[in-house]
């Protein structure tokens, strides 16, 4: 069987192969820290929403997942409406060179690397948990 044509594990699959290429751009960013006129790299955000797309396209011909507030006592969102649009923050530069030109900061990398390091490990325990349930569902899970 192969598990990454069910969409919850190709979601999961998708969000660790990025976050693993992430890892090693950063690593890239912190062994080139001493390098002349260095700027350091970033990937673009996962956009999980084209991953949902493209996943829910796959498998039923359409796929919209918006969230909806079919009650008053439902919380909105930061835009104050129901668009489910994140808010875009400009474009952060650099606030330390070196005179040697280079623009790696070495604390700002580390941040990341946790930061990414945290979420890897949440996408391998939620692929953990997609596991178990499949084996719930087939009557092969145990307590």
């Amino acid at each position: 069987m192969n598990l990454g044509s069910i969409p919850l594990f190709s979601l999961a699959l998708d969000k660790m192969a990025w976050l693993n290429k992430r890892q090693e751009v950063l690593a890239h960013n912190i062994a080139n820290a001493d390098t002349p006129n260095f700027q350091p790299q970033e990937l673009d955000p996962l956009d999980t929403r084209a991953a949902l797309s493209s996943v829910g396209a796959r498998t039923t011909g359409q796929f919209t997942l918006m969230p909806v507030a079919t009650d008053p006592a439902h919380i909105i969102g930061p835009s104050g409406g129901h668009s489910g649009e994140p808010r875009v923050e400009g474009e952060k530069k650099p606030y330390e060179t070196t005179i040697s030109g280079n623009q790696v900061v070495i604390e700002e990398q580390m941040v990341k690397v946790a930061e990414t390091q945290a979420n890897f490990e949440m996408a391998t325990n939620l692929y953990k948990k997609y596991i178990d349930m499949m084996k719930l569902a087939l009557g092969r899970g145990g307590a």
